[in-house]
């Protein structure tokens, strides 16, 4: 991807953001490891966009987060002002947005048959932090019903033009439609500021035997579609992903993997009995040293 390079609607969001954080307006607080401690080592201190993000490996478990990060009040007017104009540089879901997401939902799906050999004619669907619904689309195509939700009205019109149903707000929103086969978290989880409480809420709308895809931007892939670290953090992520680190989190709020990879895409199912295992320290440390010289070089 390389440096990013703004356009006019992005500046102007960048400028609006800075001030608002400047004012104190938009406020920042201390943001804790999810495994309690609170000892880390320091990877960067700005995001892609060159706004300010501390970002930090929690030596104890290895989660990699943004410490300190923006208070409630301040996310959630971020995600109705800010986020889709500096993130897309549009204020609405173009065509071409449209069809990348069914694009991209296609590959789900692709992955899904290969890796799970799993038939999806006749699956209820849900997608959390759906976009404009094109991944939902996707799966409509393949004979799914299909329900998603998301923050921003404009977005959301878009597939329901398709005839998508789609609710404006979190994953509360979406009990009304009952249990899903499969949830969708796609480049969803490293947004949620408190991830324990969103995935146990998640995982009570799964069926019996319902199946959790996730993916997030893997850090260790992240040369890959990135190029240096500078390009992959983005102040609207609370925390970044690795596989094992991924796997730590799931297992806490009781997920067992299916299958994964570095990139990251993975498959989780609901497993009360299922043991967290931590990232052994050598590892950690070798991490953290790949993740820093790509950030300074």
């Amino acid at each position: 991807m390389g440096k990013i390079v703004l356009n006019k609607i992005q500046e102007k969001t960048k400028e609006n953001f800075v001030k608002k954080l400047a004012s104190g307006e938009y406020k920042t607080k201390e943001h804790k490891c999810l495994c309690g401690e609170n000892k880390s080592l320091k990877i960067g201190n700005l995001d892609r966009y060159g706004l300010p993000l501390n970002t930090v490996m929690c030596l104890n478990c290895g989660l990699v987060r943004s410490d300190p990060y923006y208070d409630d009040k301040t996310l959630k007017s971020f995600y109705e002002i800010e986020y889709r104009s500096l993130y897309t540089g549009a204020q609405s879901a173009n065509e071409s947005f449209f069809e990348d997401q069914i694009a991209l939902g296609k590959r789900i799906i692709e992955y899904l048959e290969r890796e799970l050999d799993l038939s999806l004619d006749g699956k209820k669907v849900f997608e959390v932090g759906c976009g404009a619904g094109g991944i939902l689309k996707a799966f409509k195509l393949e004979n799914c019903d299909v329900y998603g939700c998301d923050y921003g009205e404009e977005y959301l019109k878009r597939g329901r033009q398709e005839g998508i149903k789609l609710v404006e707000g979190d994953s509360t929103n979406l009990k009304q439609f009952g249990k899903a086969d499969l949830i969708i978290l796609n480049h969803v989880l490293e947004h949620f500021l408190n991830s324990e409480e969103e995935l146990s809420l998640i995982g009570s709308l799964l069926a019996k035997d319902g199946l959790l895809y996730v993916s997030v931007p893997g850090l260790l892939s992240h040369r890959k579609s990135y190029g240096s670290l500078k390009w992959y953090l983005q102040n609207a992520h609370v925390y970044s992903f690795y596989l094992s680190s991924l796997e730590y989190l799931m297992n806490k709020v009781g997920f067992r993997k299916v299958c994964g990879n570095e990139k990251i895409r993975s498959v989780f199912v609901k497993d009360n009995n299922v043991q967290p295992t931590r990232t052994s320290f050598v590892k950690k440390i070798l991490i953290f040293i790949f993740l820093k010289l790509s950030y300074l070089l």
